[in-house]
Protein backbone atom coordinates (compact mmCIF):
# COMPACT_ATOMS: atom_id res chain seq x y z
CA UNK A 1 0.00 0.00 0.00
CA UNK A 2 1.22 3.48 -0.59
CA UNK A 3 0.85 5.18 2.03
CA UNK A 4 1.11 8.62 0.52
CA UNK A 5 -1.30 8.28 -1.91
CA UNK A 6 -3.91 10.66 -1.91
CA UNK A 7 -6.93 8.57 -1.69
CA UNK A 8 -5.21 6.60 1.56
CA UNK A 9 -4.09 9.96 3.40
CA UNK A 10 -7.80 11.58 2.17
CA UNK A 11 -9.38 8.22 3.96
CA UNK A 12 -7.30 8.75 6.86
CA UNK A 13 -8.27 12.44 7.16
CA UNK A 14 -11.93 11.49 6.83
CA UNK A 15 -12.05 8.78 9.42
CA UNK A 16 -10.41 11.04 11.87
CA UNK A 17 -12.85 13.52 11.09
CA UNK A 18 -15.85 10.94 11.59
CA UNK A 19 -14.21 9.88 15.19
CA UNK A 20 -14.06 13.71 15.94
CA UNK A 21 -17.29 14.54 15.31
CA UNK A 22 -18.87 11.10 17.13
CA UNK A 23 -17.39 12.53 20.49
CA UNK A 24 -20.12 15.09 20.93
CA UNK A 25 -23.06 13.14 18.88
CA UNK A 26 -22.82 10.69 20.93
CA UNK A 27 -21.66 11.87 24.18
CA UNK A 28 -25.56 11.40 26.07
CA UNK A 29 -26.28 8.10 24.36
CA UNK A 30 -24.05 5.71 26.11
CA UNK A 31 -25.07 3.62 28.84
CA UNK A 32 -21.92 3.46 30.55
CA UNK A 33 -21.00 7.03 29.59
CA UNK A 34 -17.42 7.36 31.77
CA UNK A 35 -15.58 4.09 29.89
CA UNK A 36 -17.77 4.68 26.81
CA UNK A 37 -16.59 8.66 26.77
CA UNK A 38 -13.17 8.39 27.42
CA UNK A 39 -12.52 5.16 24.69
CA UNK A 40 -14.13 7.13 22.12
CA UNK A 41 -12.09 10.43 23.55
CA UNK A 42 -8.76 8.45 22.79
CA UNK A 43 -10.27 7.20 19.22
CA UNK A 44 -10.78 10.65 18.31
CA UNK A 45 -6.95 11.92 19.29
CA UNK A 46 -5.56 8.97 17.98
CA UNK A 47 -7.12 9.57 14.75
CA UNK A 48 -5.98 13.53 14.55
CA UNK A 49 -2.39 12.08 15.41
CA UNK A 50 -2.65 9.57 12.53
CA UNK A 51 -3.97 11.86 10.23
CA UNK A 52 -1.48 14.36 10.80
CA UNK A 53 1.19 12.12 10.64
CA UNK A 54 -0.29 10.86 6.85
CA UNK A 55 -0.30 14.51 5.32
CA UNK A 56 3.26 14.84 6.80
CA UNK A 57 4.44 12.06 5.29
CA UNK A 58 2.62 12.56 1.98
CA UNK A 59 4.55 16.33 2.39
CA UNK A 60 7.66 14.53 3.33
CA UNK A 61 8.11 10.87 1.97
CA UNK A 62 9.41 9.73 5.12
CA UNK A 63 7.68 5.82 4.69
CA UNK A 64 6.11 5.11 1.12
CA UNK A 65 4.86 1.95 2.01
CA UNK A 66 3.55 -0.01 5.65
CA UNK A 67 6.59 -1.73 4.90
CA UNK A 68 9.41 1.04 4.93
CA UNK A 69 7.29 1.86 8.26
CA UNK A 70 7.33 -1.02 9.76
CA UNK A 71 11.19 -1.71 9.09
CA UNK A 72 12.05 1.85 10.37
CA UNK A 73 14.14 2.24 6.81
CA UNK A 74 11.75 4.81 5.41
CA UNK A 75 11.79 5.46 1.26
CA UNK A 76 14.04 3.11 -1.12
CA UNK A 77 16.00 3.87 -3.83
CA UNK A 78 14.46 2.51 -6.77
CA UNK A 79 14.92 1.62 -10.07
CA UNK A 80 12.93 3.91 -12.14
CA UNK A 81 12.39 6.31 -9.92
CA UNK A 82 13.37 9.44 -9.96
CA UNK A 83 16.23 9.11 -12.02
CA UNK A 84 17.27 6.51 -10.83
CA UNK A 85 18.17 3.85 -13.99
CA UNK A 86 19.99 1.01 -12.74
CA UNK A 87 21.19 -1.06 -9.14
CA UNK A 88 25.17 -1.54 -9.56
CA UNK A 89 26.76 -4.67 -8.58
CA UNK A 90 28.49 -4.98 -5.01
CA UNK A 91 31.96 -5.28 -6.63
CA UNK A 92 35.56 -3.85 -5.86
CA UNK A 93 35.78 -2.83 -9.81
CA UNK A 94 34.68 -0.04 -11.67
CA UNK A 95 31.13 -0.92 -12.81
CA UNK A 96 29.72 -1.69 -16.35
CA UNK A 97 27.87 1.26 -17.61
CA UNK A 98 26.66 0.16 -20.96
CA UNK A 99 23.36 -0.79 -19.35
CA UNK A 100 22.53 2.64 -17.87
CA UNK A 101 23.84 3.88 -20.90
CA UNK A 102 21.16 2.48 -23.11
CA UNK A 103 18.47 3.73 -20.79
CA UNK A 104 19.95 6.79 -20.74
CA UNK A 105 17.81 9.87 -22.56
CA UNK A 106 20.22 12.11 -24.88
CA UNK A 107 21.58 15.07 -22.74
CA UNK A 108 20.43 13.81 -19.55
CA UNK A 109 22.70 12.32 -16.43
CA UNK A 110 22.01 8.75 -14.60
CA UNK A 111 21.32 7.73 -11.21
CA UNK A 112 22.67 4.34 -10.15
CA UNK A 113 21.93 2.64 -7.08
CA UNK A 114 24.88 1.23 -4.99
CA UNK A 115 25.06 -0.64 -1.88
CA UNK A 116 28.07 1.85 -0.34
CA UNK A 117 30.17 -0.59 1.91
CA UNK A 118 32.48 1.24 3.95
CA UNK A 119 36.28 -0.65 3.95
CA UNK A 120 37.25 1.04 7.51
CA UNK A 121 33.97 0.55 9.65
CA UNK A 122 32.38 -2.35 8.26
CA UNK A 123 28.46 -0.50 7.66
CA UNK A 124 27.32 -1.18 4.62
CA UNK A 125 24.07 1.06 3.44
CA UNK A 126 21.76 1.75 -0.25
CA UNK A 127 23.02 5.34 -1.38
CA UNK A 128 22.75 6.79 -4.83
CA UNK A 129 25.68 8.36 -7.24
CA UNK A 130 24.43 10.69 -9.95
CA UNK A 131 26.43 10.27 -13.15
CA UNK A 132 26.11 13.81 -15.62
CA UNK A 133 25.96 13.33 -18.83
CA UNK A 134 29.58 14.21 -19.81
CA UNK A 135 30.76 11.29 -18.26
CA UNK A 136 29.17 9.24 -20.85
CA UNK A 137 30.61 10.87 -23.73
CA UNK A 138 33.80 8.86 -25.29
CA UNK A 139 35.49 12.02 -25.66
CA UNK A 140 35.63 12.77 -22.31
CA UNK A 141 36.37 9.09 -21.41
CA UNK A 142 39.78 10.00 -19.41
CA UNK A 143 38.22 12.95 -17.61
CA UNK A 144 37.64 13.10 -13.78
CA UNK A 145 35.11 14.92 -12.42
CA UNK A 146 34.50 16.70 -9.32
CA UNK A 147 31.97 15.55 -6.62
CA UNK A 148 29.31 17.29 -4.29
CA UNK A 149 28.18 14.76 -1.10
CA UNK A 150 24.60 15.43 -0.56
CA UNK A 151 23.68 14.66 3.23
CA UNK A 152 20.22 14.13 4.02
CA UNK A 153 18.13 14.93 7.23
CA UNK A 154 16.62 13.51 10.26
CA UNK A 155 14.62 11.87 9.68
CA UNK A 156 15.71 11.28 6.39
CA UNK A 157 17.20 9.10 3.48
CA UNK A 158 18.88 8.93 -0.05
CA UNK A 159 15.44 8.36 -1.76
CA UNK A 160 14.01 11.14 0.27
CA UNK A 161 16.38 13.44 -0.86
CA UNK A 162 16.53 12.35 -4.31
CA UNK A 163 12.89 12.47 -4.95
CA UNK A 164 11.53 16.16 -2.46
CA UNK A 165 15.03 18.25 -3.60
CA UNK A 166 14.73 17.18 -7.49
CA UNK A 167 18.00 16.25 -7.40
CA UNK A 168 18.46 14.67 -11.30
CA UNK A 169 16.05 17.04 -12.91
CA UNK A 170 17.70 19.98 -11.08
CA UNK A 171 21.45 19.00 -11.68
CA UNK A 172 20.61 18.43 -15.38
CA UNK A 173 19.30 21.53 -15.54
CA UNK A 174 21.85 23.51 -13.74
CA UNK A 175 24.60 21.84 -16.15
CA UNK A 176 22.56 22.05 -19.18
CA UNK A 177 22.27 25.56 -18.41
CA UNK A 178 25.98 25.87 -17.24
CA UNK A 179 25.07 27.32 -13.87
CA UNK A 180 27.43 24.50 -12.79
CA UNK A 181 29.99 22.20 -14.87
CA UNK A 182 29.46 18.68 -14.69
CA UNK A 183 29.88 16.69 -11.34
CA UNK A 184 29.23 13.72 -9.81
CA UNK A 185 27.20 13.43 -6.55
CA UNK A 186 27.03 10.91 -4.12
CA UNK A 187 24.38 10.77 -1.78
CA UNK A 188 24.60 8.30 1.18
CA UNK A 189 22.18 6.95 3.73
CA UNK A 190 23.17 9.65 6.65
CA UNK A 191 21.89 7.59 9.50
CA UNK A 192 21.53 4.15 8.48
CA UNK A 193 17.55 4.38 9.36
CA UNK A 194 15.13 6.73 8.89
CA UNK A 195 14.01 6.38 12.69
CA UNK A 196 17.18 7.40 14.20
CA UNK A 197 19.50 10.98 14.03
CA UNK A 198 22.94 10.06 14.66
CA UNK A 199 24.36 13.80 14.22
CA UNK A 200 27.22 12.01 11.57
CA UNK A 201 29.40 11.41 14.27
CA UNK A 202 31.41 8.82 15.66
CA UNK A 203 29.57 8.49 18.91
CA UNK A 204 31.37 7.73 21.60
CA UNK A 205 30.74 3.66 21.92
CA UNK A 206 28.47 4.00 18.63
CA UNK A 207 27.95 4.07 15.02
CA UNK A 208 31.18 5.36 13.72
CA UNK A 209 29.14 7.41 10.95
CA UNK A 210 31.46 10.25 10.20
CA UNK A 211 34.27 7.97 8.93
CA UNK A 212 31.37 6.26 7.11
CA UNK A 213 30.36 9.23 5.53
CA UNK A 214 34.01 10.82 4.82
CA UNK A 215 36.89 8.04 4.41
CA UNK A 216 34.67 5.23 3.56
CA UNK A 217 32.59 7.31 0.85
CA UNK A 218 35.77 8.92 -0.64
CA UNK A 219 37.37 5.32 -0.63
CA UNK A 220 34.25 3.84 -2.82
CA UNK A 221 33.62 6.31 -4.83
CA UNK A 222 37.38 6.59 -5.61
CA UNK A 223 37.00 2.85 -6.50
CA UNK A 224 34.63 2.52 -8.91
CA UNK A 225 34.14 6.27 -10.83
CA UNK A 226 35.96 8.73 -12.35
CA UNK A 227 36.19 11.21 -9.42
CA UNK A 228 38.70 13.86 -8.47
CA UNK A 229 40.84 13.37 -5.46
CA UNK A 230 39.59 14.15 -2.05
CA UNK A 231 40.54 18.01 -1.08
CA UNK A 232 40.13 20.11 -3.73
CA UNK A 233 37.73 18.19 -5.58
CA UNK A 234 34.88 17.19 -3.32
CA UNK A 235 32.38 19.33 -1.13
CA UNK A 236 29.59 19.02 1.12
CA UNK A 237 25.68 20.00 0.90
CA UNK A 238 23.22 18.83 3.27
CA UNK A 239 19.64 20.40 4.14
CA UNK A 240 18.57 21.05 7.99
CA UNK A 241 20.73 18.32 9.91
CA UNK A 242 22.70 17.77 6.73
CA UNK A 243 23.68 21.42 6.54
CA UNK A 244 24.83 20.65 10.09
CA UNK A 245 26.70 17.49 9.04
CA UNK A 246 27.97 19.24 6.03
CA UNK A 247 29.11 22.73 7.91
CA UNK A 248 30.88 20.37 10.72
CA UNK A 249 32.62 17.63 9.00
CA UNK A 250 34.10 19.92 6.63
CA UNK A 251 35.71 21.86 9.07
CA UNK A 252 36.67 18.51 10.86
CA UNK A 253 37.98 17.12 7.30
CA UNK A 254 39.21 20.57 5.20
CA UNK A 255 41.78 17.95 3.68
CA UNK A 256 38.79 15.90 2.47
CA UNK A 257 36.84 18.82 1.14
CA UNK A 258 37.30 22.10 0.23
CA UNK A 259 34.16 23.61 0.34
CA UNK A 260 30.18 22.89 2.35
CA UNK A 261 26.51 23.87 1.65
CA UNK A 262 23.98 24.04 4.48
CA UNK A 263 20.78 24.80 3.58
CA UNK A 264 18.49 25.22 7.15
CA UNK A 265 21.50 23.78 8.60
CA UNK A 266 22.42 24.79 12.32
CA UNK A 267 25.90 25.48 14.14
CA UNK A 268 26.26 23.47 17.36
CA UNK A 269 26.28 19.92 18.28
CA UNK A 270 22.64 18.76 19.07
CA UNK A 271 21.86 16.44 21.97
CA UNK A 272 18.28 15.33 22.85
CA UNK A 273 16.14 12.51 22.65
CA UNK A 274 16.14 11.98 18.83
CA UNK A 275 19.95 11.70 19.28
CA UNK A 276 20.50 10.51 22.55
CA UNK A 277 23.79 10.89 23.93
CA UNK A 278 26.60 10.89 21.10
CA UNK A 279 29.36 12.29 22.61
CA UNK A 280 29.79 11.21 26.44
CA UNK A 281 31.48 14.29 27.64
CA UNK A 282 32.40 17.60 26.97
CA UNK A 283 35.48 16.59 24.50
CA UNK A 284 33.84 15.10 21.79
CA UNK A 285 31.02 17.62 22.09
CA UNK A 286 33.03 20.58 21.66
CA UNK A 287 35.12 19.12 18.74
CA UNK A 288 31.56 18.56 16.86
CA UNK A 289 30.47 21.79 17.25
CA UNK A 290 31.37 24.28 14.51
CA UNK A 291 30.59 27.37 16.81
CA UNK A 292 33.01 25.89 19.00
CA UNK A 293 35.48 24.85 16.81
CA UNK A 294 35.19 28.18 14.73
CA UNK A 295 36.04 30.33 18.53
CA UNK A 296 38.90 28.69 19.60
CA UNK A 297 40.63 26.89 16.70
CA UNK A 298 42.02 28.05 13.20
CA UNK A 299 39.37 28.13 10.80
CA UNK A 300 41.02 25.42 8.36
CA UNK A 301 40.43 27.02 4.04
CA UNK A 302 36.90 25.67 3.78
CA UNK A 303 34.57 27.69 1.45
CA UNK A 304 31.28 27.69 3.36
CA UNK A 305 27.57 28.81 1.77
CA UNK A 306 24.94 29.25 4.35
CA UNK A 307 21.39 29.81 3.62
CA UNK A 308 17.83 30.14 5.78
CA UNK A 309 14.68 31.53 4.75
CA UNK A 310 13.01 34.69 6.86
CA UNK A 311 10.31 31.40 7.75
CA UNK A 312 13.06 30.48 9.64
CA UNK A 313 13.05 31.92 12.99
CA UNK A 314 15.51 29.46 14.80
CA UNK A 315 17.35 28.95 11.69
CA UNK A 316 18.17 32.37 10.51
CA UNK A 317 18.81 33.48 14.27
CA UNK A 318 21.86 30.68 13.96
CA UNK A 319 22.92 31.54 10.66
CA UNK A 320 23.34 34.90 11.37
CA UNK A 321 25.37 34.11 14.59
CA UNK A 322 27.52 31.35 13.45
CA UNK A 323 28.56 33.75 10.45
CA UNK A 324 29.30 36.43 13.12
CA UNK A 325 31.74 34.27 14.34
CA UNK A 326 33.79 34.05 11.09
CA UNK A 327 36.79 36.07 10.61
CA UNK A 328 36.41 38.27 7.97
CA UNK A 329 39.39 36.65 5.57
CA UNK A 330 36.64 33.72 5.78
CA UNK A 331 35.39 32.72 1.89
CA UNK A 332 31.69 32.77 3.37
CA UNK A 333 28.31 32.55 1.34
CA UNK A 334 25.21 33.65 3.37
CA UNK A 335 21.63 33.91 1.98
CA UNK A 336 18.22 34.67 3.50
CA UNK A 337 15.64 33.42 1.46
CA UNK A 338 12.09 35.94 1.26
CA UNK A 339 9.15 33.67 3.11
CA UNK A 340 11.21 30.58 2.73
CA UNK A 341 10.01 27.71 5.67
CA UNK A 342 11.96 24.53 6.92
CA UNK A 343 10.32 22.30 3.81
CA UNK A 344 11.70 20.59 1.07
CA UNK A 345 9.92 23.07 -1.35
CA UNK A 346 12.17 25.83 -0.09
CA UNK A 347 15.50 23.94 -0.50
CA UNK A 348 14.46 22.21 -3.89
CA UNK A 349 13.95 26.07 -5.03
CA UNK A 350 17.29 27.33 -3.59
CA UNK A 351 18.95 24.15 -4.50
CA UNK A 352 20.73 25.07 -7.82
CA UNK A 353 21.96 28.35 -6.36
CA UNK A 354 23.82 25.88 -4.14
CA UNK A 355 25.08 23.52 -6.91
CA UNK A 356 26.06 26.23 -8.92
CA UNK A 357 28.00 27.78 -5.78
CA UNK A 358 29.72 24.42 -4.94
CA UNK A 359 30.71 24.37 -8.71
CA UNK A 360 32.23 27.93 -8.51
CA UNK A 361 34.49 26.53 -5.41
CA UNK A 362 35.93 23.13 -7.07
CA UNK A 363 37.92 22.48 -9.76
CA UNK A 364 36.69 22.10 -13.67
CA UNK A 365 36.30 18.30 -14.89
CA UNK A 366 39.87 18.00 -15.97
CA UNK A 367 41.89 15.02 -18.14
CA UNK A 368 44.53 13.42 -15.88
CA UNK A 369 48.15 14.33 -17.06
CA UNK A 370 49.87 11.95 -19.36
CA UNK A 371 51.59 9.29 -17.63
CA UNK A 372 55.45 9.75 -17.32
CA UNK A 373 57.82 7.84 -19.45
CA UNK A 374 57.71 4.30 -18.14
CA UNK A 375 54.88 4.42 -16.09
CA UNK A 376 51.42 2.53 -17.12
CA UNK A 377 47.74 4.02 -15.91
CA UNK A 378 44.33 2.29 -16.69
CA UNK A 379 41.29 3.88 -17.29
CA UNK A 380 37.93 3.19 -15.68
CA UNK A 381 34.94 2.48 -18.06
Amino acid sequence: MDLTAGPVVAAVVLLAVAAVLAVPWTWDRWRTPRAARSALVLLATTGVLLAAGAVVNRQAGFFPTVQSLVSGQGAAVTVGQDGVLAALPISAAAPDLRRVQARRLPGQGAVVRVQLTGSRTGLSRVGAVYLPAAYFDPAQAQVRFPVVEVLSGSPGSPAQTLHLLHLAETLDTSIAEHRAAPMIVVVPDTNGSAVRDRECVDAAGGTPDETYLTADVQTFVGQRFRVQAPGRGWALLGSSTGGYCAVNLALRHPEAYAAAASLSGYFHALTDVTTGDLFHGAALRQANDPSWRVQHLPLPPVALWLSAGTGEVRELTELRSFAGLLPAAADLTTVVVPRAGHAFPAWSAVLPQALGWASSRLPSPTAPQPPLSGQSSVARP
